[in-house]
């Protein structure tokens, strides 16, 4: 992400509990492994930096547009780029597709990173997806 990397938005799809993000990370090892790519436990998420006075819903519909024709979930969780690296995380632009983030985690077996990570995740705005229209639950 550019300059306007902190007012990025960022979204994971369902899950974001302690348990799958542990999951998710130890399967990108994997994948990582087994493509000979650099090592590094991750989970993906996928982002977006605002346009020219573009209002927040405006990015919300937009990048949930663009992640819609990409995955299938349930749900989506919304925070911000300054959220995650508040909390200690590094984003890492991905591999194809475009918009594709991996948040690192430096050590799996660390609950309190994971517990920290879920509660980023947990402690946001959450929606349906793909409509994302605020969540009912």
């Amino acid at each position: 992400m550019t300059s306007n990397g902190p007012s990025a938005l960022i979204v994971r799809l369902w899950r974001w509990d302690a348990e799958r993000l542990v999951k998710d990370a130890v399967a990108d090892y994997r994948q990582r492994q087994a493509q000979n790519r650099p090592l590094l436990y991750s989970v993906s998420v996928w982002g977006m930096e605002p346009g020219e006075n573009e209002k927040r819903e405006s990015l919300v519909q937009r990048l949930c547009g663009y992640v819609s024709s990409k995955r299938k979930a349930p749900r989506a969780a919304f925070v911000s780029l300054a959220a995650l690296t508040g909390a200690g995380f590094d984003v890492q632009e991905s591999t194809e597709p475009k918009h594709h983030y991996d948040v690192v985690i430096q050590d799996p077996t660390d609950e309190l990173e994971i517990a920290r990570l879920a509660a980023v995740f947990s402690n946001t705005e959450e929606r349906r997806f793909p409509a994302c229209l605020p969540s009912t639950s």
